[in-house]
């Protein structure tokens, strides 16, 4: 077809949307006048698709969002007849980037014009970091096509150098998220990014931002030739300083955690053992101080039954991303007492069932009965035969997944409002999972992505990535207590405690609560669930697991630890 066929219509598109400078207003607009014709349709479902410039492949530089379709050919043919008509440039960015991802034979030409259209529409209306993702979008789909040397490439990296100069004085922390993005694709020498990243955090420590100098001083340590071992002798140095001061604006567990921090970084360098020791004398008092508080956090009370009114009533108060992000994971659920599940079951007495069949059988994923090992030793049980133990615990375990089940209703709720208010980026993920009590230095990526995918959805892939990260983490936070997870055998050989010691641990116990650490382990271990965690190191289910209750609430217990560091944070913005 002609694309004089659609002019009249996309006259009056450029009319109503030529003032549009946000995105998500972009596509509420399409989506509210979807009925008038096929284009607003197809058009809606392009503004839906949300760029991505932490992508690490062209055919994830754009993520669908809850709405999102995929293309079909004969949408391709009418934005191949339109996009020359449309004059909104972010809009014509996104369907070139689009239709070049869709194609059946891929055109260079559809990605530079994306870049040109990403470049052209940087306007002074942008918030910052909005413009920091497309010039690092341009950068990055240069880079995957190899266009290094194309006119909106270029002028991308010669921006984003001139706005880190006039911002590394007296906007650091600027310039040190233009610092990452210039050290990501790799535009500039080394020699380069390693003085603006040493001038940004002198400029930090001035402003006493301690952390952040530490992630400009990490970027100038990657670029460093390891050859340069008193160079990065006195970066280290400077890290662990800044560690230190930290932790003494701080208190309790975090304090703790950013002194653990300085006492590994100053193991890199030579002659600091007395040091150390001092700070892990210190690191102690701070234990002393708290415990992680995982209680549940109170809002106002909302007089609503049904379970998607109340969560909606819970997040409709919320002001911004963090604070809608800091309720789902504390708010919208809570973690079932045992003794409340165990004194509920003894009180429901023996069913019929349990007369007659009171020996269960478990199957597992090939058919086989298998045995469920011993009642875990935190379970209180009282002074009862073995099987009469067996039989109430498997009850219990029935009764817990009733309450997960629930809440799971709860969670994907939250997780749908979430997604349709909020377009919450993996870097701001990986911002609330640095430096954070539960996660240990260096594991962050694991849990910023298995959150990440959490969030949208994808419990298979959240749940492969948390999984195996709990018992380092549970390891991690027995450190911060000065206490060394491993047995001692006879013949003096050591061994690291497992995760299932780990949970047995009382330091464990008394930081998570005797709640959160009987339902972690039920869901990780126990056989009668099944075990998420056997299950993910054998790869013995199939991928319909990760679609149920218990990867589901996993993830959210996971999610909940994470956040509930920023209890105080939140409480002293949002609810006072």
């Amino acid at each position: 077809m002609e694309n004089s066929m659609y002019s009249e219509i996309i006259e009056s598109i450029n009319t109503d949307i030529s003032a549009y400078t946000d995105p998500y207003e972009l596509m509420h607009y399409f989506f509210r006048n979807k009925e008038k014709h096929a284009i607003y349709q197809l058009l809606a479902n392009v503004c839906s698709y949300q760029i991505n410039a932490d992508a690490a492949s062209l055919s994830d530089s754009l993520s669908k969002g809850v709405l999102s379709n995929d293309l079909k050919d004969e949408d391709i043919a009418l934005l191949d007849n339109i996009i020359v008509l449309l004059k909104h440039k972010e809009l014509k960015a996104k369907i070139y980037h689009l239709l070049y991802l869709n194609r059946n034979i891929r055109k260079i030409s559809d990605l530079t014009q994306a870049m040109e259209c990403y470049f052209v529409d940087l306007s002074d209306d942008d918030s910052f970091y909005f413009s920091l993702e497309k010039l690092s979008l341009i950068l990055l789909l240069g880079n995957l096509i190899r266009q290094t040397s194309h006119v909106s490439y270029i002028n991308s990296k010669e921006l984003l150098v001139r706005l880190l100069q006039e911002n590394k004085d007296n906007n650091p922390s600027n310039a040190l998220n233009i610092l990452h993005i210039i050290n990501k694709r790799r535009v500039e020498s080394k020699n380069n990014v390693i003085l603006w990243a040493e001038e940004i955090s002198d400029s930090l420590i001035s402003k006493k931002e301690y952390l952040q100098a530490t992630l400009s001083l990490g970027i100038a340590l990657d670029n460093l030739h390891s050859s340069k071992k008193e160079k990065i002798s006195n970066i280290n140095r400077i890290i662990a300083d800044c560690y230190i001061k930290t932790a003494r604006t701080d208190k309790g567990f975090r304090a703790a955690h950013f002194l653990l921090s300085a006492i590994n970084t100053l193991a890199k360098i030579k002659d600091t053992r007395q040091e150390r020791l001092e700070l892990y004398e210190e690191m102690r008092d701070y234990q002393i101080e708290s415990i992680l508080d995982l209680e549940l956090v109170e809002t106002k009370p909302v007089n609503i039954t049904p379970l998607h009114q109340r969560v909606e009533a819970v997040l409709n108060n919320s002001k911004d991303w963090f604070d809608m992000l800091f309720r789902t994971a504390c708010c919208i659920a809570n973690i079932a007492k045992f003794d409340e599940l165990k004194q509920q079951t003894i009180s429901e007495g023996q069913s019929l069932s349990d007369i007659l069949f009171g020996n269960r059988v478990y199957i597992d994923h090939d058919g086989m009965s298998t045995a469920v090992g011993d009642v875990p030793s935190i379970a209180d049980l009282g002074n009862i035969p073995e099987q009469e133990k067996q039989r109430l615990w498997s009850k219990i375990i029935e009764r817990m997944k009733i309450h997960h089940q629930i809440s799971c209703v709860s969670i994907v709720k939250a997780i749908d409002i979430l997604n349709i208010t909020y377009s919450i980026s993996y870097a701001e993920i990986l911002s609330l999972c640095t430096n954070n009590p539960f996660i240990p230095q260096g594991h962050e990526e694991f849990f910023a992505k298995g959150i990440y995918n959490g969030l949208k959805g994808d419990f298979l892939t959240a749940n492969h990535l948390l999984v195996p990260q709990i018992e380092n983490s549970l390891r991690h936070l027995l450190k911060l207590r000065a206490e060394e997870p491993t047995t001692l055998h006879g013949n003096n050989e050591q061994e690291r405690d497992g995760l299932s010691s780990l949970l047995d641990n009382t330091e464990i116990i008394e930081m998570l609560g005797i709640d959160g650490v009987i339902h972690i382990r039920t869901i990780l271990l126990d056989k009668r669930y099944p075990s998420l965690r056997h299950s993910i190191a054998h790869g013995f289910v199939d991928s319909n697991l990760f679609l149920g209750t218990g990867s589901i609430y996993m993830w959210w217990l996971i999610l909940r630890f994470v956040m509930i560091s920023y209890k105080d944070y939140w409480e002293n913005k949002y609810m006072n």
